[in-house]
């Protein structure tokens, strides 16, 4: 198991599980859940009418050709581990509801050189297209993050099975940024000293350029136990 499974696994257990406990007859939910924190699972416990704790893991693999980053066209390979561990406030003791945690992000994102246009800009410098072999790199964004959002369903309202969306918003920062390029065999070794400096400057200006703050738009079917 990895490093971003085991902080989510660890923390979902030590969050959750002491409510599982907290009644003579809990009440607890799970289903599956699919969205932008990717498809996983979800298990709710119900603390009080207007309270319950709830914990989500996701997984998801992205597959995206010539997405325009700071003027360059990449194909972009993304495999994200994700998870969310929330208390769950029901200010009527309906289906909506307020939600405040921590989301926890772990994986990379693989960079390719599109298609794109004739002419590149990397960094500070522009190159002829065919004059560069390749440029590859990838992202880490591995963050513990602030969560809120709002929600609408109540595992615990009605019959056995239900359906909840979320939308929120987690605080997870800059990423990091790695790329590395060659340009076609007989580049002048000036041009190519300067190539790997523009390399470096593109890597900082893609991590000013993806935003800090990630959206989760999530939908959960649960079943009650």
């Amino acid at each position: 198991m990895n490093t971003p499974l085991k902080t989510i696994g660890t923390t979902l257990i030590l969050w959750i599980a002491p409510f599982a406990f907290a009644q003579d007859q809990p009440q607890m939910a799970a289903g599956p859940s699919f969205g932008t924190l990717g498809a996983g699972a979800e298990v709710a416990f119900r603390i009080s009418p207007k309270w319950s704790v709830r914990g989500l893991v996701g997984a998801g693999v992205f597959d995206l050709e010539d997405v325009t980053i700071d003027d360059v066209d990449y194909d972009i390979d993304a495999r994200n581990v994700a998870g969310l561990v929330t208390a769950d406030y029901y200010p009527w003791e309906r289906s909506f509801r307020i939600a405040a945690g921590v989301m926890f992000t772990g994986g990379n994102s693989d960079l390719e050189l599109g298609s794109g246009p004739s002419l590149l800009r990397i960094g500070g410098g522009e190159y002829a297209r065919e004059a560069v072999r390749e440029i590859t790199g990838e992202v880490e964004n591995t963050a513990v993050a602030p969560y809120i959002g709002i929600g609408w369903g109540n595992q615990f309202r009605g019959g056995r099975w239900g359906v909840g969306f979320d939308l929120g918003f987690g605080y997870v920062g800059e990423p990091d940024v790695v790329l590395t390029g060659e340009l076609e065999p007989g580049a002048d070794p000036n041009e190519v000293a300067q190539f790997e400096e523009d390399l470096k400057l593109e890597a900082k200006q893609i991590e000013e350029d993806i935003p800090e703050i990630f959206v989760v738009a999530q939908l959960t079917i649960s079943f009650r136990f």
